[in-house]
């Protein structure tokens, strides 16, 4: 897509968000433009409403594209919704792109998220699901690093006839986009059709019980802290 097609696809969006955008987001929808940091990004993200979330990443991967702002501001925008709203950006680019899948590929690629330090030649990723089968499961795109909550994911809502599934794939770091915010060590990963079945589900149901027995003692030990600081601002 040529510059001109991409103003012009912004132009159509800023036309909508100038009519919809809160109050509360309009100082960042007008610094966003020009921002010289992430900061303006994730305070437009945070204060608009969910549903203009989607909306307001497309306008911003258009005028990235025709180089109108800076990456990392695209970057930041994309991965604060895909955090949050990501049901909301795949039916905004469903609703109006050709292509979804290769549309949200290209923005993922092109947002340029850093690779970690210290990656090994080959990665090991896991995807947990339930209620569909392998076939459909390998085409989805948010994969995580961490088994366990892998085995989280794929128990939190398997039940009757939703049986659990965990899927392993073992890629180049190349192939992978790692997220940098996420607290579940999500990676997307757009090709797992070679992906395997890993474990059975007594050994899924043993990781997720790790994954919840250590999310209750950390919010335990939040909650203690709270309260020897609320006990020494009383003193």
């Amino acid at each position: 897509m040529s510059i001109i097609n991409h103003l012009s696809k912004a132009r159509r969006y800023e036309e909508y968000l100038r009519r919809t955008v809160p109050e509360e987001a309009q100082e960042a929808f007008q610094t966003v433009l020009t921002a010289t940091s992430d900061d303006p990004a994730f305070v437009l993200m945070c204060t608009s409403p969910n549903d203009l979330r989607g909306v307001l990443v497309l306008w911003l991967f258009h005028l990235f594209q025709a180089g109108e702002i800076r990456q990392g501001t695209f970057r930041c925008a994309l991965e604060a919704c895909w955090d949050h709203d990501y049901g909301i950006l795949l039916n905004t680019i469903r609703e109006d792109i050709s292509n979804p899948r290769r549309f949200l590929r290209s923005m993922f690629e092109r947002a340029g998220f850093p690779m970690p330090r210290d990656v090994p030649s080959q990665v090991d990723i896991w995807r947990g699901t339930n209620g569909i089968s392998a076939r459909t499961a390998k085409r989805g795109i948010a994969w995580t690093t961490d088994y366990d909550v892998a085995c989280w994911f794929a128990m939190r809502f398997a039940h009757g006839s939703r049986i659990p599934l965990v899927l392993k794939a073992t890629v180049p770091p190349a192939d992978v986009i790692f997220l940098t915010t996420s607290e579940e060590s999500e990676v997307i990963y757009f090709d797992g059709t070679t992906a395997e079945i890993d474990g059975t589900e007594e050994g899924w149901r043993e990781a997720d019980e790790r994954v919840q027995r250590a999310r209750r003692e950390k919010q335990l030990a939040l909650h203690d802290e709270w309260q020897r600081s609320r006990s020494l601002s009383v003193l």
